[in-house]
This record gives structure tokens, C-alpha cells and sequence, in this order.
């Protein structure tokens, strides 16, 4: 009683607001609008119960392709169905001539149910009528259920006479007379037709549209005491749309969202789209995701679908797999055959969780079958199937399924085609003919991947004889259409140009592919804009919003890339050794996670620092051979062979393992130089376009020139000049060319050929390099070597922070093939502290070339620390030396105790000059030892000893 009392009360409130505030509409700028928020009232207990699912027809035939004849269905289900097509749907396309046609046949078969069906059908002739008769017919329907007493056909014969009615039936006063009649007859629809109707009328009195509008505003609250809690959202569209009320966004969301509460799955559908949409001030996702996730359960497949790919993507939601098959499965379920490809796309594994091939084609099947599927479905298919260990049956098929979407016009179906049979290419060189001509029509079409995937092939002469300028040719023109990673490319090769508005280019095609999400584009510019290098300006913003974009990726495989990208360019750039050990160690973290990569690359970081010890790189290609990696396999494989006191056969094992997973490197490794067969083996190898990157080319070249045949030195030659040809904006790649040079892979004559390379790769980062120049320099392999130039790019490297550079000049002065003097051997001892390399015989040296005046001026108090450092280091005759000094006071303060302490450890040491003079000291005694008979016949002894040792 008391919710009755309210409900009058709310009424009262209604009318009385009506009257006294001015309404706003795009009709008339006085119409009135309802000032109150929606009742507060509890709906579940007020209104009629929502049913917890929607029921749907099941869908077990596509009726625009089926004879209807006698309909199997109840006599509900037939309206439910006519009206889902005379609407559309989410699950079927919209035919009114269907409609008609079920209703038809229910009315013949139910025909007791007739009431039923009249008006339905009715409304379907009205919109699929084509002849007067037909209208005719559906106005008879209507104006016989009005006449027995249905209120609603006054509503819709007020419809069929109006201004959105058919226009051979339009008689708007017929239309006012039965709209009223509805209105009359409180049916809220009616009631806001009529109102619509009075407001559009210029004659009709202000009086009578405020009259109007409110008895309809005031019928639709007056449905909740009824219980027809429907009247919330109506009153919500109504302030959506700005239909007879002024528009008002957050008003409409208010009386929706009351609704919502009522359970109605269609409402919360209806809210979850306008939460995310730009009707509203601010997008609010939670919201929307929690309403569709309520129209979900409430049986709506749209929200199902929606809320399936939401759990399948991980957007807007945490992915979950297991949600988002449940949720999709219901989808296909209630016939929306868009599901089904979600469903496929899930269970090949497209967004990780793995494959299930079982799974995955049925539903590809009857997304292939879908009259309206997408143009993706046959590219998805296609691939799915050609996809990892696939059998000759499926590669049959998806190259049959994906020629049919080529044939229609779809370049991506020719792309697709076109990398399948690249891969097959590979064991087959016949089958690369054919991915070239189905990648030349992708992209002649304009496909952004058949260009770049042309300029593979012709980078690795993959079906046409190698040619870098067709290679640029086609990764321009991918640029062009799109390609990402080649705008990344034609970047680099701008970079190289001499004239700076090319390099300018450059640049900014470097910049667009790293808004574009290329990881090495990422890495390429974060680095150099951090540090304003390579024609970079530094520029802090923009790195911070790259870094920002890199951090808010979805992929994320994609973020892990970029971030190792970022890592190896910050390393290129830096110029002190410790600056590359902070990059080398910012690793460690994605290492810790499993990232095989990371761990590669952390391989590869040190040996370019020249901080790669054997034991460090062992223990890193082992975990990698261990994890299953190629890479790992090759290089641990190479590590085993190369160490005499292993078993060869492991070290093979391990290469074969490689190649078997298609290491092309370890491919080439496995050929015996001695095999009379091998330059067939290496021809058949390089045939399939395997050597594509410039380090693969040289490695090529290098097993090459290893072998006997002369010819086999001509095609040496051949890949190491093209090589050279490619390798540009890389300093690993220079160093590779650079270094095969050297190694005589061209022969002997031309090893000087590496220098320009190796300084080339140094200015674009890689300091190591310098001890690569250096060397060249002490054994006279470049044009102009010298010592002093071998020293110039030792103390560069030095200077870097590089110990070994530091040992490598001292090791160098040492053996006087590189002039100094004794501050600068000191100023390196300072630095390399107790890392010093074999001091024992390098200072020992150093500390005779001063004092035979070869290692600038006569420094005895360096000598003495010399000699003493390399005495601690193990050094017999640096202790003799010292023995000698503190003997007779020669640079040092004369002090005979630790002189005999020196000269007993060189005799202890081996030095058997030593021995003879303890044993003549002890025998006859000398100032600061006394004569001792036994001490003298022991050391006389071990004297003789040694010198027959000798």
C-alpha cells in the first residue's frame, strides 16, 4: 500500500512540475520535461520479473534460403522469428519477405491463434508490400483486431496512416484519430505518437501539446505502479534522443541505469555501449564492461560476442581464455556466426594459449560456410593451415582456399599464397618461381608485405639472381604502401646517403616507424635521441613520449622486442666501457623471465665490449643449447668442437641439432672441407635463399674459401663482395665483412681492405673494433701501419674504460713493439689496479727497458715498483733483480735483510743463479747473514739441481 501511496504522490510531483517549468525539445522550445530523477523504488519487488535469459528460436537453417512451407515451430516461436527477421539481427540479415512469409505460414497452420498473428503480419505488409492489395490486406488485419477490442492496433493503424506509413495509405487525419484513440486508450507508445503528432501540428495550441506531451511522460511513469517497469527505458531514450524532452545525456543515463537494475539484458547491452561511446562527457570502460558482462548472462549473443573478444584480446579486460570461449561458444550458439571465427582465431592459437587444431577447424569450417563472414576469414584459414608441421593435405587446402580470395581480388590471399610456397622454397628451391609471381601480385596491388617480401627474395636470390638495388627498390616501395619494419629500413639506407636533406628523410622515416611500433626502429631512436647522435638532435620529450608509447603496448611481444632494441642501440651509442656494462646488465631482468633472446644478446653485447671471457660465453650458450634455442645449439656446439680435450662427437651433435632446427650457420658449419661432394652441399644450401642477413653471407664465404676447389675461391669472392655491398648502417655487419677480409677470405692481397670497414663499424659504435685496428696496425696489414697509430686506438679504447686495451699496451711495450714512458706505464698500472695481465713477465720487461734507457728516462723508484709487482706476480729473476737492489742500495735505500729475503724467494723460485750465491752466502757469511754449513750444502744441492735440470 505504501508503494501505491508513493507512486501517486510521484505522479502528483509530476504534474505539477509540468505545469509550472517550460519544456525545451527540437520541436518547441516550450515544451515540458520531467525535473525528477527515477523513482526510488525497490524493482525487483515493484516490477514484473525479467526473465534471466533471452529467449531466442534457435537457428537450424538459414530461412532465406529454406522453403517454409509447413513451419515446425510453436506458434510463439514463429512471431519471435518473423520478428527477428522483419528487424535484422545480430544472427540473421533483415528480410521483411521472410517475415511475412513465417507469419503466413503460422497463421495457416494456428489458425485458432489468430489474433496472434494479425497484427505481425500486418506490420510486415506494410513494409514488404509492393502492391495496394498487399496494403489493403494488412489494413483489413488492423482495423479487424481494433474492432475486437485490441487497443494496440490503434497504435499501429495510427502508424500505417502517418507520415512514416505507406504512402499510397497516408491520411494523417486518420492517423491523428486512431494515434489519439491509443493515447486515449493509455498505451504509452501511442501516447507519445500522439504527442509527437500534437507538438508537429502548427495549429494545435500551446495548451494542447503541454497537455499532450505530459499525459504521455505521466503514462509512462504511471506503467511502473503496474508493474511494466518498461516505461524506464522509454523515459531514458526519450532524454537520449531529445524526443519530446530537451536531450540530456546524464538524465537518460539515470532512468536507463534504473531499468538496468530491473535485470534487463537489453538495457545493460544499451548502457554498455553508451558508457564507451562519445555521447557521453567522459568514456567510462569499467562501467561498460560491467553492463555487457550483465547482457551477457541475460542471454543477449551481441554482449556474449563482444564480451568473448574483450576476454580473447585482453582489452578492456584481463584475458582469460576459458571466459572468452564460454562467452563465445553461446555467441555461435544462438547463431552468431561471426563467433565462430573468434572461436577459430582462439583455438589456432592467434593470441596465445596455444593451438588445438581439433577445435580450430570445425569452427573455421563453418566460418567458411557463413554467407556474410569477413574477407579475413580465408587469410586466417589459410595460414592456420599452412601453418607449423602442417601436412601436405592442409597446405593443399589453404593454398585451394586462399587462391579462391586471390581470384576475388584479395591481395592479401596472394600474399599469403606467396609465403607459402616461400617456405615450401626452402626445401624445394622449384616452389620459390611461384611465391615470387604471387608476391609480385600482392604487390602490384599495393601490398605493403608482397613488396617487402619481394625484396627478401631478391636480397637472398630466393627465386632471381641477387640484386641489392631491386632489393631497396621493392622495401621503397613496401615503405610506401606501408610496411613498417621497411620504412625502418629505408630509413637506415637514407642515413647513409652524403646530402643532408636525404638523411633529414632518413630520419623522419626512422621516426614514423617508431611511432609505428618497429622495434628496431624504437630502439634505433630512443637511443640517439637520448645522446644526440648520428645527425640526431637530442630531444627529452620526445623520448619520453616514445618510451611512454613503448609502455603502453598491448603486444606484447612486441614491448619485449622494442625493449631489447632499446638496450643493444643505448649500447651502440655509449662511448665508455662502463656505460656498456650498465646496458649489458640492464638484461639481466628479461634473462631472469626466460628470454632467450636477452640472453643472446647479452652474448653478443660482451664479446663487442671485449668483455666476453670463454667461461662467460660457455655458460651462456650452454643454457641456450639447453632451452632448446638454434643459436645456442650452433654456438655451444662450436665451443665443444674447438676445446681438443673434448669428444668431437658432442660438439657435432650439437651442430646437428641445429641445423635440424634450421640454423643456417650450423648448416654450413656441418660441411667437411674434405668431402669431394662439399661445393655441391654449399651450392644446394645457399640455393634456397637461406643467406639472407649479411653475417649469414660472410659465414658462407668463410666455408668457401676453406675449401680446395679453385672455384670454390671464386665464389668466396662472390658472396663476401656482395656482403660488402649490403652491409651499411650496421657495425655488426661491417665488422663481419670487415673481419673476413682481414681473416683472407678475399686472399692475402686484399686484407687491407678490412681497415675501412672496421672504422666504419667503429663510428657507428662498436669501440671493440678498435683492437681489431690496432692489431692491424703492429702486424702491418693496413696501408699505412704503424706502431703509433696501433697505440692511438689502444689508448681510445683505453680511454673507454677498457682493461684489456690497458693490458694490450702494456703487454705491447713490453716487447718494444710500441714506444712510452714510465708515467704512462704507471698511469696504466694505476688503472688496471690487480687486473694487470701476467705482470710477472711483461713488468719485469718493462722494468729492464728503463733501466737500459730503451723506455724513456731512468725512473728508479717505477723500477723498484716494477719489480716488485712482477716479483709478487711469480716473477724468479724480478725477485733476483730486487735482491740485487736492496743488496747495494741501487735506486732504493740499501737494506740487506729483505735483499737475502728476495734473493731465498727467487731460489725458492727456481732461479738457479739465485741458489749458487745462498749457497756461497751461507757457506762463507756476508754482512746481514751468518754463515750456516747445512743451510749452504741445501742450497748448493738444489744450485746443481737446477743446473742439471737446464
Amino acid at each position: 500500500m505504501r508503494k501505491f501511496h508513493f507512486h501517486q504522490n510521484l505522479v502528483a510531483a509530476v504534474a505539477v512540475a509540468a505545469a509550472s517549468v517550460g519544456f525545451a525539445t527540437a520541436v518547441r522550445a516550450d515544451n515540458p520535461v520531467i525535473p525528477l530523477d527515477p523513482p526510488n523504488l525497490d524493482y525487483k519487488a515493484v516490477c514484473k520479473p525479467v526473465t534471466d535469459q533471452i529467449k531466442r528460436v534457435k537457428l537450424d537453417r538459414d530461412w532465406t534460403k529454406s522453403p517454409i512451407g509447413d513451419v515446425n515451430l510453436s506458434a510463439q516461436d514463429v512471431i519471435a522469428l518473423a520478428f527477428e527477421y522483419g528487424r535484422g539481427s545480430e544472427r540473421v540479415q533483415k528480410s521483411p519477405a521472410v517475415a511475412e512469409e513465417l507469419l503466413r505460414a503460422g497463421l495457416k497452420k494456428y489458425p485458432t491463434k489468430r489474433d496472434i498473428f494479425i497484427i505481425p503480419l500486418a506490420r510486415a505488409l506494410m513494409e514488404n508490400g509492393s502492391t495496394v492489395d498487399e496494403l489493403r490486406e494488412a489494413e483489413s488485419y488492423l482495423l479487424d483486431a481494433y474492432g475486437s477490442g485490441n487497443t494496440r492496433a490503434a497504435f499501429v493503424l495510427g502508424q500505417f496512416y502517418g507520415d512514416e506509413g505507406p504512402s499510397e495509405m497516408r491520411d494523417l487525419t486518420k492517423s491523428r484519430f486512431y494515434l489519439e484513440k491509443s493515447a486515449l486508450a493509455s498505451d504509452p507508445q501511442g501516447m507519445i505518437e500522439y504527442a509527437r503528432i500534437i507538438t508537429l501540428d502548427p495549429q494545435a495550441p500551446d495548451d494542447q501539446k503541454k497537455s499532450a506531451v505530459t499525459n504521455a511522460l505521466l503514462g509512462l511513469v504511471s506503467q511502473v505502479k503496474q508493474g511494466d517497469c518498461s516505461a524506464l527505458s522509454q523515459i531514458g531514450f526519450l532524454y537520449l534522443r531529445g524526443n519530446l524532452v530537451s536531450k540530456e545525456v546524464n538524465t537518460a543515463l539515470k532512468w536507463l541505469e534504473a531499468f538496468a537494475k530491473t535485470g534487463d539484458p537489453r538495457t545493460a547491452q544499451n548502457l554498455a555501449e553508451l558508457y564507451r561511446s562519445n555521447q557521453i562527457d567522459q568514456i567510462d570502460i569499467q562501467k561498460s564492461i560491467s553492463y555487457l558482462k550483465q547482457a551477457a548472462e541475460g542471454g543477449m549473443s551481441s554482449a556474449q560476442f563482444s564480451l568473448g573478444k574483450a576476454y580473447a584480446t585482453g582489452i578492456s579486460v584481463p584475458q582469460d581464455f576459458k571466459l572468452a570461449v564460454k562467452y563465445l561458444t553461446a555467441a555461435s550458439e544462438a547463431g552468431l556466426r561471426p563467433a565462430d571465427e573468434w572461436l577459430a582465431r582462439i583455438y589456432s592459437g592467434e593470441f596465445g594459449g596455444g593451438r588445438d587444431e581439433a577445435k580450430a577447424k570445425p569452427y573455421f569450417d563453418r566460418a567458411m560456410e557463413a554467407p556474410d563472414r569477413s574477407e579475413d576469414v580465408p587469410l586466417r584459414y589459410g595460414e592456420f593451415l599452412a601453418g607449423s608441421d602442417a601436412s601436405k593435405d592442409d597446405i593443399e587446402k589453404a593454398v585451394k582456399i586462399l587462391q579462391a580470395a586471390a581470384a576475388a581480388g584479395s591481395s592479401d590471399a596472394s600474399d599469403e599464397i606467396g609465403k607459402i610456397y616461400l617456405a615450401m622454397g626452402r626445401k624445394d628451391p622449384n616452389y620459390l618461381n611461384e611465391a615470387m609471381q604471387f608476391f609480385s601480385d600482392a604487390a602490384m596491388a599495393g601490398n605493403s608485405d608482397g613488396a617487402a617480401k619481394l625484396a627478401g627474395m631478391f636480397a637472398c636470390g630466393q627465386g632471381a639472381p641477387i640484386s641489392v638495388e631491386l632489393a631497396n627498390d621493392w622495401r621503397h616501395k613496401a615503405a610506401i604502401f606501408g610496411s613498417v619494419y621497411s620504412i625502418y629500413v629505408t630509413g637506415l639506407n637514407m642515413m647513409t646517403k652524403a646530402e643532408e636533406a636525404e638523411r633529414a628523410k632518413g630520419r623522419v622515416y626512422l621516426q614514423q616507424a617508431a611511432f609505428k611500433g618497429s622495434p628496431d626502429a624504437i630502439g634505433y631512436v630512443v637511443a640517439r635521441w637520448e645522446t644526440g647522435t648520428n645527425s640526431f638532435e637530442r630531444n627529452p620529450e620526445a623520448t619520453q613520449r616514445l618510451l611512454h608509447f613503448v609502455s603502453s603496448l598491448q603486444d606484447k611481444e612486441q614491448q619485449r622486442l622494442a625493449q631489447l632494441s632499446i638496450i643493444g642501440n643505448r649500447f651502440d651509442v655509449a662511448t665508455k666501457l662502463n656505460d656498456k656494462l650498465v646496458q649489458i646488465a640492464a638484461l639481466d631482468p628479461l634473462i631472469s623471465t626466460g628470454d632467450r633472446d636477452a640472453l643472446m644478446l647479452k652474448a653478443q653485447l660482451l664479446q663487442r665490449a671485449g668483455q666476453a671471457t670463454p667461461a662467460a660465453l660457455n655458460d651462456i650458450y650452454k643454457k641456450l643449447a639447453d632451452l632448446g634455442d638454434p643459436r645456442g645449439m650452433r654456438e655451444y656446439g662450436k665451443i665443444l668442437l674447438a676445446d681438443l680435450s673434448q669428444d668431437s662427437t658432442s660438439g657435432r651433435a650439437w651442430l646437428q641439432k641445429a641445423a635440424d632446427a634450421g640454423d643456417f650457420k650450423a648448416k654450413i658449419s656441418l660441411v667437411d672441407p674434405g668431402d669431394p661432394n662439399a661445393l655441391q652441399s654449399l651450392a644446394k644450401i645457399s640455393a634456397a635463399g637461406e643467406a639472407c642477413t649479411v653475417d649469414a653471407i660472410v659465414n658462407l664465404a668463410r666455408v668457401y674459401s676453406t675449401l680446395p676447389d679453385p672455384q670454390a675461391k671464386n665464389l668466396a669472392r662472390y658472396w663476401l663482395s656482395l656482403a660488402e655491398s649490403m652491409s651499411d648502417q650496421d657495425a655488426d655487419d661491417l665488422y663481419a665483412v670487415g673481419a673476413a677480409f682481414r681473416d683472407g677470405v678475399d686472399g692475402v692481397d686484399n686484407r687491407a681492405k678490412a681497415e675501412d670497414f672496421f672504422l666504419r663499424s667503429y663510428d657507428l659504435g662498436r669501440i671493440s673494433v678498435l683492437r681489431d685496428l690496432a692489431e692491424g696496425h703492429l702486424q702491418g696489414m693496413w696501408t699505412d701501419s704503424s706502431p703509433e697509430k696501433a697505440k692511438e686506438e689502444l689508448l681510445k679504447l683505453y680511454a673507454s674504460g677498457d682493461k684489456d686495451a690497458a693490458n694490450k699496451l702494456i703487454s705491447e711495450i713490453a716487447d718494444e713493439r710500441i714506444a712510452s714512458i714510465p708515467s704512462e706505464v704507471n698511469e696504466l698500472l694505476i688503472f688496471l689496479g690487480p687486473d694487470v695481465s701476467a705482470p710477472g713477465k711483461y713488468l719485469l720487461k718493462i722494468a729492464r727497458l728503463n733501466i737500459d734507457g730503451k723506455l724513456g728516462k731512468r725512473d728508479d723508484a717505477a723500477i723498484i715498483r716494477w719489480l716488485t709487482t712482477s716479483a709478487k706476480g711469480g716473477e724468479p729473476n724480478a725477485m733476483y733483480r730486487l735482491y740485487q737492489a736492496y743488496f747495494f742500495g741501487s735506486g732504493i735505500t740499501k737494506d740487506t735483510s729483505t735483499a737475502f729475503e728476495w734473493l731465498t724467494k727467487s731460489a725458492e723460485a727456481g732461479n738457479s743463479k739465485a741458489a749458487r750465491e745462498l749457497a756461497i752466502a751461507y757457506k762463507v757469511g756476508v754482512a746481514g747473514l751468518n754463515p750456516d754449513p747445512e743451510k749452504a750444502v741445501y742450497w748448493d744441492g738444489k744450485y746443481r739441481s737446477m743446473s742439471a735440470g737446464q
